[in-house]
């Protein structure tokens, strides 16, 4: 069995490749992907079968972007743009973090020889500040889940992924100034590809952002017990502590001894002694001079592991953590809902044929855009181990998907059931088991939902087709009927808005008028809704 672990890169090219599709005619859609499925089989042996949809899909993207390149070799798909980029941005962290933590760490441990360095006001800002965040960072996550939300909601990495989109838009400015048209309206639809992940896939998109920052977190700590070892071997650096208040040294030893928890069963040199931590107590007025030297040198083990196990280690738990669970989300996605769900129906299903059955589509190549005059019409075209007979079968073959036809109750006594089941399964590959007017008189909308539902679960039917005049422009009433189809059907399914022409005398299954087409379709494009297909019946 083929296996693969999908990337954000690769989403984002297969988001791309499925926008580049909308609006293309769906017989040149078919062909191609059919095409693509053919070659596929034959190159991998049969390895596909029962393979997964997130398997097929990984294919049917491979052989896109194979197309692509063999069209246009210098074109750079978005995956490559952000995988670019976020290498960029991640060494970018990783040198910022290390330089600001060793430089904040030197400049802190500069010793005159006359006043040591302040063991409390080290431990304050290097390991305190630290452990503060974590505390406030595991809250917030806390009280995101209890929300039910996840990383997207988070102000601090929804600001750094803005900032990551505005330098893609500026590297995009500069780069593509005074190139063609065509090239600046490629970088447009980059950056459009980026946004509308972001919506479909949420903390999937936003948590490479949580990455870098732990990516930051640990480069910073790096620095800072970098720079505090490299002063400790290559100076004579003195520590020591001191307060205005009453503090016994009994007291600063038990709190040494707590915060030392995690590592004094292992490394008992990493807690000064009693004795250390008296001798190690500055008065302003005694000066230093009369201290001993293994006192004052005893505190740095301890600062140097309380920097590696408050601050580094937490944040290199939580950058594992992280990749860990996004390889994790990344291996669950389905990809059966929306114009993936699409892909792979056109992929696999069957479609009645009038020719003979040795008759096989012949294309020579993927080809990017495949122009329609030089493709054989959808109902000469046979996937790979099907025949006339078994799609003619109907509910017989599993490879044939069943839909629900919903038909105005105005086009129901005019509708030629029989010649529309045969030509949507010759341009659709599904077959109608549920036919059910709407917008009748003797039932509410809500009856008539509850009616469908219940056919279409007896049926085992998950998609939707309605019927609608194009000459007929959408109505208001129309796209509230489309969001509660949506509603009561779930993401997963794919609902076809299939459009027919003027009634003509001897048919009501008309060619459609272009221009009525460009209503509908921009009538659709509102409900930015995925797993909406706009058909045409008749071409």
């Amino acid at each position: 069995m083929i296996n693969h672990q999908w990337t954000i890169p690769d989403l984002i090219d297969l988001e791309f490749f499925l926008d580049k599709d909308d609006g293309q005619d769906i017989d040149v859609l078919t062909a191609r992907d059919r095409q693509i499925y053919s070659q596929i089989i034959s190159q991998n042996d049969g390895l596909l079968k029962d393979a997964s949809p997130s398997i097929e899909l990984y294919q049917w993207l491979v052989a896109r972007r194979e197309a692509l390149h063999h069209a246009n070799p210098e074109t750079s798909l978005p995956g490559r743009v952000w995988r670019e980029l976020m290498l960029l941005l991640g060494w970018g962290t990783l040198f910022s973090g290390l330089v600001s933590g060793a430089g904040l760490a030197f400049s802190f441990l500069s010793y005159s020889g006359t006043r040591p360095v302040n063991v409390s006001t080290y431990f304050g800002i290097f390991v305190l500040l630290e452990v503060v965040f974590l505390v406030v960072l595991l809250a917030l996550s806390v009280y995101r889940h209890l929300l039910g939300q996840g990383l997207e909601v988070s102000v601090f990495y929804r600001t750094l992924r803005n900032v990551f989109f505005r330098l893609i838009d500026r590297v995009g400015q500069k780069t593509h100034r005074g190139t063609s048209a065509a090239i600046r309206s490629q970088w447009s639809a980059f950056s459009v590809t980026f946004r509308k992940l972001q919506r479909q896939y949420g903390a999937l998109m936003m948590r490479p952002f949580f990455l870098i920052a732990q990516l930051f977190g640990v480069s910073f700590n790096a620095g800072i017990l970098a720079a505090t070892l490299l002063k400790v071997i290559g100076s004579d650096i003195a520590f020591g502590w001191q307060t205005t208040l009453q503090v016994q040294g009994k007291a600063v030893y038990s709190l040494v001894r707590f915060l030392s928890f995690p590592w004094r069963w292992a490394i008992p040199q990493g807690v000064p002694s009693l004795e250390q931590i008296q001798g190690s107590q500055l008065i302003l007025k005694d000066g230093i001079y009369h201290m001993a030297t293994q006192n004052l040198v005893s505190w740095w083990p301890f600062l140097c592991l309380s920097v590696l196990f408050y601050g580094l280690l937490p944040r290199f738990v939580l950058l594992l953590l992280g990749l860990f669970q996004q390889r994790r989300d990344l291996r669950q996605l389905r990809f059966d809902h929306g114009k993936c769900r699409q892909v792979l129906h056109r992929m696999k299903t069957p479609v009645v044929s009038t020719v003979a059955l040795a008759e096989k589509i012949e294309l020579s190549d993927v080809a990017e855009q495949v122009p329609s005059s030089s493709m054989m019409p959808p109902e000469e075209i046979q996937p790979p181990g099907q025949d006339i007979e078994s799609a003619k079968a109907g509910r017989k073959n599993k490879s044939v998907a069943v839909i629900a036809a919903l038909i105005p109750d105005e086009l129901v006594e005019d509708c030629p059931f029989p010649e529309l089941k045969k030509m949507i399964l010759k341009r659709l590959g599904y077959q109608i088991v549920v036919q059910q007017p709407f917008w009748t008189l003797d039932q509410t909308e809500d009856q008539e939902f509850a009616t469908v539902k219940e056919k279409m679960e007896k049926e085992k039917c998950e998609d939707v087709l309605l019927l609608q005049e194009a000459w007929q422009p959408p109505i208001q009433e129309f796209l509230s009927l489309l969001k509660k189809l949506r509603s009561m059907l779930g993401e997963q399914a794919t609902i076809f808005v299939v459009l027919i022409g003027k009634p003509a005398p001897e048919t009501m299954l008309t060619p459609v008028n272009r221009k009525n087409l460009q209503i509908w379709q921009q009538k659709m494009s509102v409900l930015a809704d995925s797993g909406l297909q706009l058909i045409e019946l008749v071409k």
